[in-house]
C-alpha cells in the first residue's frame, strides 16, 4: 500500500508540474490564481530543508523548471565554502533568506545576522528559519523601515565625534572585524 501512495505521489507531482507552467503562461487563469493564492506560502525542499516562498510574488520559483536550491546555486556553494572561515556572516537584503539558508543548512557552525527591511520578506524568512530550526542561529532585524529620529538621535548622542566616513571605519575596522564576520 505505501508503495502504490509513493507512486500516485510521484504521479501527482510530475502532473502537477507539467500542470502549472502551462496554467501559469494563460493570463486570465494567471491573474485568477493572483487573487486565490494571495498571501498564501508555498514551501518548496531547500538543501534538505524547506525554504517559504509567497505564492504571487515568487511564481517563478515554483511554477517552472526553476527551484531556489538551484538558483544562483555557484554563488550559494562559494557562500558555504567562506562560511567555513567565519564565526558569523551578515547578509544584507536578506529577502526571503535563499543564500542565508543555502549556508545555514550544510554549515552547522556558522551563526548569521540578516537584515530585512521589507515585512513580507521577513515573515517568509522567519517562518523558514523555524521550520529548519536554525532560527537559534540567526539573528533577523526586520525594523530598518521604522528608523525614527529618536533612533538617530539616540546614535548621535552615544558619539562624541561627528559620524565617520564608511571608508575611515572600514579601513579602522578591517583587520578585527574579518576575524568575526565574513
Amino acid at each position: 500500500m505505501a508503495g502504490v501512495r509513493r507512486a500516485l505521489g510521484r504521479y501527482r507531482s510530475g502532473f502537477a508540474d507539467w500542470l502549472v507552467p502551462r496554467i501559469h503562461r494563460a493570463h486570465s487563469l494567471r491573474a485568477l490564481g493572483k487573487r486565490l493564492l494571495r498571501n498564501r506560502v508555498i514551501k518548496q525542499p531547500f538543501h534538505g530543508g524547506v525554504i517559504c516562498l509567497d505564492a504571487v510574488e515568487h511564481s517563478w520559483a515554483w511554477t517552472g523548471a526553476a527551484r531556489l536550491e538551484s538558483w544562483d546555486r555557484p554563488l550559494q556553494d562559494r557562500l558555504l565554502a567562506i562560511s567555513r572561515d567565519c564565526q558569523t556572516m551578515i547578509d544584507v537584503g536578506s529577502n526571503i533568506g535563499t543564500m542565508t539558508l543555502a549556508v545555514a543548512l550544510r554549515n552547522p557552525d556558522i551563526r548569521f545576522v540578516c537584515v530585512e527591511p521589507n515585512e513580507r520578506a521577513g515573515r517568509l524568512l522567519r517562518q523558514s528559519l523555524t521550520l529548519n530550526r536554525v532560527a537559534d542561529r540567526v539573528t533577523l532585524i526586520d525594523t530598518v523601515g521604522r528608523w525614527s529620529q529618536e533612533t538617530e538621535h539616540r546614535l548621535r548622542a552615544s558619539s562624541t565625534s561627528p559620524r565617520p566616513r564608511a571608508a575611515d571605519v572600514w579601513s579602522r575596522s578591517t583587520s578585527r572585524a574579518s576575524r568575526r564576520f565574513c
